[in-house]
């Protein structure tokens, strides 16, 4: 047994065989409606910051404006401070990343993967 798993160790490193690590983009905190991206992207996780008393509502869309396919739509209560949604597996988008956010003081994160 022990001289198959070395034979089989060996195999992968002549061949070069690796693992590749895949990791996400972050739009960094953005306070404002904006285009994340353009084209195809997968979204991973978007999360929602409050000032801690005003509600905060964020929609997203595959486009390059607010218009067209949301894929994703959440309020999160002042009180909370923070919420979101981490996606196993991501959503895959064809048109772009557009954030639409409202609600006094809130800001959000939105992270992708280019494909």
């Amino acid at each position: 047994m022990k001289k198959l798993l070395l034979i089989v160790f060996t195999v992968f490193i002549l061949t070069g065989v690796s693992y590749a690590e895949e990791s996400s983009i972050t739009s960094g905190e953005q306070t404002a409606d904006g285009l994340i991206f353009t084209g195809q992207a997968n979204i991973t996780a978007i999360q929602v910051v409050t000032d801690g008393t005003n509600d905060a509502k964020i929609i997203i869309y595959d486009n390059t404006s607010a218009a067209g396919r949301v894929v994703f739509e959440c309020t999160v209560t002042g009180a909370s401070h923070y919420g979101g949604r981490v996606f196993v597996p991501p959503i895959e988008l064809y048109d772009g990343i557009y954030a639409d956010i409202s609600g006094t003081g809130a800001s959000y994160f939105v992270e992708y993967a280019r494909n």
